[in-house]
């Protein structure tokens, strides 16, 4: 199962302290995952100290912070998105992952119910339920066949509300 991560990497609001809690209790289920982070921040080292001393290296992944061009790739690789952020406003990571069929699996955050709707393109868990977001993933996890249906749905979701058509029309009505 292959989980993804984008953005800053920092306890301040994006809480990658509760990520490091997630890969603790993925690993007690021993659920068969792999993460790939993409970003930087002053969380980093912590990480890597986290990955050093648990042997992780083969199941996480630091990719560091990867330019805009690539993360296309990067997107298409995963299965899963993961955003355990306590503070977010629309995540353009979690929209991204989305367009590219990754799941996500996410805290309730003000705007992410703009575009994941729980149980039907993703799942929403509590803000710091790392618990219940290790559900999810086991439950992904033993339910394979759901990660295209929801990945499918995920990403016609999100093609449709980015169609730039329908933006420039919103743009143009707010400007007259």
């Amino acid at each position: 199962l292959k989980l993804g991560y984008a953005g800053r990497l920092e306890i301040f609001e994006k809480r990658l302290d509760i990520l490091l809690e997630l890969i603790e209790e993925l690993e007690k289920r021993k659920i068969n995952y792999v993460l790939n982070i993409a970003g930087n921040g002053s969380f980093r080292d912590e990480i890597k100290d986290f990955i050093s001393s648990r042997k992780l290296e083969n199941r996480i992944i630091l990719r560091g912070l990867l330019p805009r061009n690539l993360m296309s790739d990067f997107w298409e690789e995963q299965d899963i998105a993961i955003n355990v952020s306590d503070n977010e406003g629309r995540p353009i990571s979690n929209m991204e992952a989305m367009v590219y069929g990754a799941v996500p699996v996410v805290t309730d955050t003000v705007g992410i119910r703009d575009d994941v709707e729980n149980g039907i393109n993703g799942y929403i868990v509590q803000i710091n339920d790392y618990h219940s977001m290790a559900d999810k993933i086991e439950y992904l996890d033993k339910h394979r066949e759901i990660l295209p249906m929801f990945g499918k749905k995920a990403q016609t979701d999100m093609r449709k509300k980015m169609n730039i058509d329908d933006y420039m029309k919103f743009w143009l009505r707010i400007i007259k």
